[in-house]
């Protein structure tokens, strides 16, 4: 299920960051500001969490290209959310990378 999926993608992200509170709550600081008009609790669980992990890999696995991060959660959107969710991921993780210089 979609909830499922999304679980998953947040447990990798706490994974990925050896279970460090503070590196999440950075990541989600600075993916919602880029939410344009929505909030949180509004983005689907499993939208956020393609977000949240795209963005972890953008600011701390520099050997992987922003680009690809970015088509990958694109791809994993597509697959496991709606059908419009994909262009708002798009737009939320382009913005991330242009902040963190990563574009």
């Amino acid at each position: 299920s979609a909830r499922t999926v999304a679980l998953v993608c947040d447990l990798l992200v706490i994974n990925a960051v050896s279970l460090k509170a503070e590196k999440l709550d950075e990541i989600s600081a600075l993916t919602e500001k880029h939410f344009k008009g929505w909030k949180a609790e509004r983005i689907s669980p499993v939208s956020h969490a393609i977000i949240r992990l795209s963005t972890y890999e953008m600011m701390c696995m520099e050997d992987i290209p922003a680009r690809v991060s970015i088509n990958e959660a694109i791809e994993l959107a597509k697959k496991y959310d709606d059908e419009k969710s994909y262009s708002f991921v798009n737009g939320v993780l382009n913005a991330v990378a242009e902040e963190l210089g990563r574009k």
